[in-house]
């Protein structure tokens, strides 16, 4: 019989400039119920960071396991710091469980990890579980945690991206595996979707057949943010204007419906933010959101169009 080799796998904690939280982190991963010597290495992926960051987190790591500094050329941005981490790392490990530098994992998630990781199939491109999220006020909202639901295992292909356009990113970044091989195969987080580069990048990667594991578990804290949006990018409505991005790029995999209910809930969005913008008199925001406004009827248009011919020549209905 052929002998399965065990796969090589890495933590990485992506940082920047973030001394205070990043020690809890660091003290999450360290009390995992499974030993961190039980894994090929752990590394700091820290994107230049100008304050006393690495200092910090070299201070306060007390595991066996070498904490490893991986750091780009210069400040490479959140996204640029994870693709030069997983491209730095393809070449020494076939799987790399990446954690952002402010949030904290549960005692469980190294083993129930590394344990899908050697139980899924070749085809899995990535891992991700459920998760708690800490509000700014303390208050924790727990995720799904189902321990009689079993693993779930999204396909490939143009069905589940018509789904993740229309349900919107539900895979978790933070606390997720992600196999190296399909990295480099998918490519790289395009930093040209600041806010939803991650689900662009999933989106990409079940068009090209991958398949995506889901644990019904709650493996990690998630901490939220007062402002989930920089203040710019919330002024010109960065994340809708990504969203009809990927309806012009994947919209052909919607019916004529979906592609209406689509356009339909962003522009609620748009006129939600406009009014908004009206009663807390932010003029910019409104102009930008009433711009806006023309270019979703445009992609509703042009999309329908795409989605009528590609339907039609599949013998299906719109």
């Amino acid at each position: 019989m052929p002998v399965t080799r065990t796969p090589s796998i890495a933590v990485v904690i992506m940082a920047y400039n973030r001394p205070d939280t990043i020690l809890e982190t660091i003290d999450s991963l360290l009390a995992q119920e499974r030993p961190l010597t039980s894994i090929a290495a752990v590394y700091l992926a820290d994107d230049c960071s100008t304050d006393h960051t690495v200092a910090a987190s070299r201070a306060r790591w007390t595991s066996p396991m070498p904490l490893t500094l991986l750091k780009p050329k210069r400040n490479a941005g959140t996204w640029g710091n994870v693709n030069h981490a997983i491209a730095t790392l393809a070449s020494r490990h076939d799987w790399v469980l990446l954690l952002h530098d402010d949030d904290m994992v549960k005692p469980n998630w190294l083993g129930a990890m590394c344990d899908r990781i050697r139980a899924c199939a070749p085809s899995t491109l990535t891992i991700c579980s459920s998760w708690d999220s800490l509000n700014p006020d303390g208050a924790t909202v727990p995720g799904e945690d189902d321990l009689t639901k079993p693993f779930e295992t999204v396909s490939g292909g143009a069905s589940s991206v018509r789904g993740t356009l229309l349900r919107g990113c539900w895979w978790h970044f933070s606390g997720c595996a992600i196999r190296t091989r399909g990295f480099l195969d998918v490519g790289v987080f395009d930093p040209a979707y600041p806010q939803c580069s991650d689900q662009e990048w999933l989106m990409r990667g079940l068009d090209r057949g991958w398949d995506v594991e889901y644990i019904p578990r709650t493996l990690l804290i998630y901490r939220q943010h007062h402002a989930s949006l920089s203040s710019r990018s919330f002024l010109v409505h960065q994340d809708l204007v990504e969203q009809l991005k990927f309806v012009e790029r994947f919209g052909s995999v919607l019916s004529r419906g979906e592609s209406l209910h689509f356009h339909v809930r962003l522009t609620q969005f748009l006129l939600r933010r406009a009014g908004r913008a009206v009663i807390g008199w932010r003029p910019r925001m409104l102009l930008n959101a009433v711009r806006l406004l023309p270019q979703c009827l445009i992609s509703l248009i042009r999309t329908s169009g795409r989605s009528a011919a590609a339907w039609n020549s599949q013998g299906l209905s719109t």
